[in-house]
């Protein structure tokens, strides 16, 4: 507990003991009928079903990092949209760039 001393009131200080309380609840403080639950679907969602990703989702999804994508974006080889100020990248150009490199690379077959 601690002791302030807040305001001077009629001529006199008026101190007050203020105690802390925890940052947050437990689930277990707070009645069942209160309780809020939420179901989540484990994992990412299919590619399939988005149409847009943010630039850290498409660099997730293609395997690099975040500042390689804004390169490729900056670049041109990644195909984006603007909408206001935020960039997203399209579903389509995840796939096209993937098939682009798929295609820009030889085929090596090794031979002993």
């Amino acid at each position: 507990m601690h002791t302030f001393t807040i305001a001077r009131t009629l001529g006199s200080w008026q101190a007050f003991t203020v105690r802390r309380r925890p940052s947050g609840r437990s689930p277990r403080q707070v009645p069942a009928a209160r309780r809020v639950t939420t179901t989540r679907t484990e994992g990412p969602t299919p590619m399939e079903t988005r149409l847009l990703y943010r630039p850290e989702e498409a660099a997730a999804a293609l395997s690099l990092g975040r500042s390689k994508v804004f390169e490729l974006m900056a670049d041109g080889r990644l195909k984006s949209v603007q909408i206001g100020r935020a960039r997203r990248i399209t579903s389509t150009a995840l796939h096209d760039y993937v098939t682009k490199l798929a295609a820009e690379e030889p085929d090596e077959t090794v031979t002993p």
